[in-house]
């Protein structure tokens, strides 16, 4: 396993944050492109699907990957980990 952290895709979306809508919590513009994707199955807890698809517009599936890229970025811009505990 190699101690560098991966490139961002230089196809990467553009993520910005914007005076919260009293809709959505996510808003995904347009389809983004899938090249160099990996298909991964990932189980969500029913509360975190139910407010994402009221909450969000756009792909379930995009609007999943722009909250992991938003929150990787937070925690690298901030130096953090993220410490998941039971």
């Amino acid at each position: 396993m190699s101690d560098q952290k991966p490139a961002e895709a230089s196809n990467a979306p553009k993520l910005t944050t914007i005076q919260r809508d009293p809709r959505f919590v996510v808003l995904l513009d347009e389809r983004l492109p899938r090249q160099d994707t990996v298909l991964m199955q990932v189980s969500v807890p029913k509360e975190i699907h139910t407010r994402l698809k009221y909450e969000s517009l756009g792909s379930m599936n995009q609007v999943m990957m722009g909250l992991v890229r938003y929150a990787l970025q937070r925690l690298d811009a901030e130096n953090q980990t993220l410490k998941i505990e039971r």
